[in-house]
């Protein structure tokens, strides 16, 4: 998993969930996320539009906890 993705997946489990919006990059980053069951696609609350967001699942919450204290998540993968 390159550093921006971690950053992202970083940032999301800091603010409990993240909606997708105008950087196609970072976008992609949370359905890659996604994609290998660290996120979870939700729905933003109180928004009017079906705007994606993406909440950390059970395992991403734990690989979050693994990130912090510095150890490697060997199911992970990378994310291309």
């Amino acid at each position: 998993m390159d550093d921006d993705t971690i950053s992202t997946f970083n940032t999301v489990c800091t603010a409990g969930f993240a909606c997708e919006g105008f950087n196609e990059q970072t976008n992609d980053q949370l359905r890659k996320l996604a994609d290998v069951g660290l996120l979870v696609v939700a729905y933003a609350p109180g928004l009017v539009t079906r705007t994606p967001a993406y909440k950390p699942t059970k395992t991403g919450w734990e690989f979050f906890k693994q990130l912090l204290s510095g150890k490697k998540h060997a199911n992970a993968g990378p994310v291309t």
